[in-house]
């Protein structure tokens, strides 16, 4: 399963960025990534993009670049972020062959597979909406 903008980085780095934007907008998706209280970092490996989520009970703030030393870090390809998001992947599994690398707090990466469902709505939307399903 490929990310569908695999070939242009510009594009594919303004689209997972308004994807977490409208993640961040959504009350139940958001409200996992506010109880973790700490800065998560997603780096999306083969496109070269990194993302910084600033995690704190009252809001969520989303920023370009993965950080230098994230409490919690994902790191992966954007086909395997696309075929988690889109719920056709386990991310055990995912974990468990090394498509996912993780940094930081295990326990705060746990809480985020917890939450990840709801994601996967806002995503599965967000690349409907986006004409991208």
């Amino acid at each position: 399963m490929s990310f569908p903008l695999k070939n242009d980085r510009e594009k594919a780095k303004d689209f997972l960025y308004d994807y977490i934007l409208a993640v961040l907008a959504d009350p139940e998706a958001s409200a996992g990534w506010r109880q973790l209280n700490m800065d998560i970092g997603i780096n999306i490996t083969d496109l070269e993009l990194g993302f910084t989520l600033h995690c704190s009970p009252d809001k969520v703030e989303a920023a370009h670049g993965y950080p230098e030393k994230p409490d919690a870090g994902l790191i992966l390809s954007s086909n395997t972020f696309h075929k988690l998001f889109t719920g056709k992947g386990n991310p055990m599994m995912e974990f468990a062959m090394g498509k996912i690398k993780t940094a930081g707090d295990m326990g705060a990466i746990l809480k985020i597979v917890g939450f990840l469902p709801q994601n996967v709505k806002v995503y599965q939307q967000f690349l409907t909406d986006k004409g991208l399903a």
